[in-house]
């Protein structure tokens, strides 16, 4: 109970004390401490890494304050799992660094784009989000150990929300439920021939050297793979469908790590 007395206290005294300098651009930003919890801190590089994430996003970021709350919500988990013992596998930090390694290279293109874009090396940035990824499985697995007996019934959520003066209650925009129904239409065996007939074509004049990443820009009717050239990036077994994923693993291994973006036309 005193610990979290403490973090709130330093929430409080870090929302005053940072929130006038932010964006004043007065002599030199330096990186500094502005909440503590426990053994763990709160630096206000975090706090501005946690602005720009949103940003990055194209989401608008919530209130200084309520940012360094969450980030200061995160340490409570982490010294609390520290006392009680809680720990994460390596393994599952492991995987979880290299997916979201995959996704980057997905999202840049390549090892050496990130590596420009971040201005770190490889090593580096693998590092530092390893760190935050340990971090958040850590309060993940802290906050269903904290929930695991908790028990709420619907009365209880209305009560609790009943409670609330009408006045301090925030305003909710309107929404609109959606439904729609999808029929897709039964090609005829004609049009499947001639689907058949010209997906060869693309075979033949990629077997010829034509580009393949322009053909599939010229002829690709996924819009988000086609504007990349075709390209699907890196994938586990059992993240594509069947058919697909078998046709993959029957290529040779070099052929396919080269051509995975190429499945359709190799086979």
């Amino acid at each position: 109970m005193k610990k979290v007395i403490s973090s709130v206290l330093f929430i409080l005294v870090g929302c005053l004390l940072t929130a006038p300098t932010f964006g004043q651009g007065q002599g030199i930003s330096l990186n500094k401490i502005i909440a503590k919890v426990d053994n763990y801190y709160v630096l206000r590089s975090d706090l501005d890494e946690a602005t720009q994430s949103y940003i990055g996003q194209n989401q608008t970021p919530p209130q200084k304050c309520q940012l360094l709350e969450s980030l200061v919500i995160n340490k409570m988990m982490l010294a609390k799992a520290e006392i009680d013992s809680v720990v994460v596998d390596d393994k599952i930090v492991d995987s979880e660094l290299d997916t979201r390694m995959q996704y980057m290279v997905q999202q840049f293109g390549s090892e050496k784009s990130i590596v420009e874009a971040y201005g770190k090396s490889l090593e580096m940035l693998k590092s530092e989000l390893r760190t935050q990824v340990k971090e958040q499985k850590v309060v993940q697995k802290m906050q269903q150990k904290i929930t695991t007996d908790v028990k709420v019934t619907p009365r209880d959520v209305r009560k609790f929300f009943d409670a609330i003066p009408r006045d301090s209650l925030p305003y909710m925009p309107a929404d609109v439920e959606v439904g729609q129904i999808v029929r897709f239409a039964k090609p005829t065996k004609e049009q499947k021939e001639a689907l058949r007939q010209r997906l060869l074509d693309l075979k033949q004049r990629i077997e010829k050297g034509e580009d393949f990443a322009k053909l599939a820009k010229e002829n690709s009717e996924d819009v988000s793979s086609g504007e990349k050239g075709g390209d699907l990036g890196f994938a586990k077994r059992g993240m594509m469908v069947a058919p697909f994923e078998g046709a993959a693993l029957k290529l040779n291994r070099m052929k396919c790590r080269i051509l995975w973006n190429r499945i359709l036309v190799c086979t």
